[in-house]
């Protein structure tokens, strides 16, 4: 047995070339952002047009690079018929057919339709309604909306809990989330959504974490490649539009992580736009471009930012007979020079 498939072979369908009962989901080979240099074998919620799965997110293929059904499995290859991507090689029995249910899981089946292998052991990015996040595995964010490599954002279930990390540094925890309720102080064993919620389960089944969502029969959890976790709801399996009311993850653009570059500001009342804080000057030997310090002059007084403090500047002149009283004089200095402090110097 061997059944081949591609973006160039299946363009009519766009490059879907196989679909759930019901129509809701589809395998295809697509190319986020339309560029031919990257298709990839996913699973895709066909009403919404969202990428609930990847298989060989981190060795993009061709429009004409293959994806091969054989009776040792399935694999992603590129013109030349370099592999890229497999299901593991030894399944235990030969490969019988090939079937995506209408939960979004996509099954290689043996003899008597067993299942061998399944997309839902293999998470990516996204948690489905009858999938679980099994303690110390992880969801990863992808690299961009055009770049569906591992990116450096987490979802993982521990133990202890569940984290958002970015390069290993936790961001947010389910436990310190107020719209989280906490059952049993007991080891987490898995996490999953459905139509009622999200939840965290020990393994005996028993609630430790959960957190209550909007009325929706079939919730899609998906973690961002800007590192915000969403729950969206919708409807029906097979509807298009969302029921609105989504469960977000710091929704905030300022609360996540690497949200502006070195040197920039993120404006909260601004949609997390980054705004500069000063001009940073041209690049030198002593300071590079994120370190060169900058100075500015309000009101008679320097405002530094990095390397040595500014010298200190030369005692003022006597003052003549007729000025103002020094500390009058000097309380009004202390004012103005304030003044711009007051919108975050």
């Amino acid at each position: 047995m061997s059944e081949r498939a591609s973006s160039i072979l299946y363009v009519d369908t766009g490059g879907a070339f196989l679909e759930s009962k019901s129509g809701a989901f589809r395998a295809a080979m697509v190319n986020p952002g339309k560029q031919q240099g990257r298709f990839y074998l996913v699973v895709l919620h066909a009403p919404s047009a969202t990428v609930v799965w990847s298989a060989n997110r981190g060795t993009p293929t061709t429009s004409s690079g293959p994806v091969q059904l054989t009776a040792q499995g399935l694999t992603v290859s590129d013109p030349s018929g370099k592999v890229l991507w497999s299901t593991p090689s030894q399944l235990g029995s030969p490969i019988a057919a090939l079937r995506l249910q209408d939960s979004g899981n996509l099954q290689l089946l043996g003899a008597g339709n067993a299942t061998l292998w399944q997309s839902f052991n293999a998470a990516t990015d996204t948690l489905l309604p009858g999938q679980q996040l099994r303690a110390d595995a992880y969801l990863a964010a992808a690299e961009s909306a055009t770049d569906l490599a591992e990116g450096d954002y987490r979802l993982a279930a521990t133990t202890a809990d569940v984290v958002l990390t970015w390069q290993g540094s936790t961001y947010w925890r389910l436990s310190n989330d107020l719209r989280s309720f906490k059952d049993r102080n007991v080891a987490v064993a898995s996490v999953s959504v459905n139509a009622s919620g999200l939840f965290a389960v020990a393994a005996d089944g028993g609630l430790v974490f959960r957190v209550d969502l909007a009325a929706g029969a079939f919730p899609v959890l998906k973690l961002g490649y800007d590192g915000r976790l969403r729950i969206t709801g919708y409807p029906l399996v097979n509807s298009s539009a969302s029921l609105g009311g989504d469960f977000v993850v710091l929704a905030n653009d300022c609360d996540l992580p690497l949200q502006c570059p070195p040197l920039g500001l993120c404006s909260p009342t601004g949609d997390g736009v980054c705004v500069w804080r000063e001009k940073p000057t041209a690049p030198s030997r002593k300071f590079p471009r994120r370190l060169r310090p900058f100075t500015r002059r309000v009101a008679g007084v320097v405002l530094a930012s990095g390397g040595p403090p500014p010298p200190r500047e030369a005692a003022p002149p006597p003052r003549d007979a007729g000025a103002a009283p020094a500390g009058k004089l000097e309380a009004q200095e202390s004012a103005t020079a304030r003044a711009p402090c007051h919108h975050g110097c």
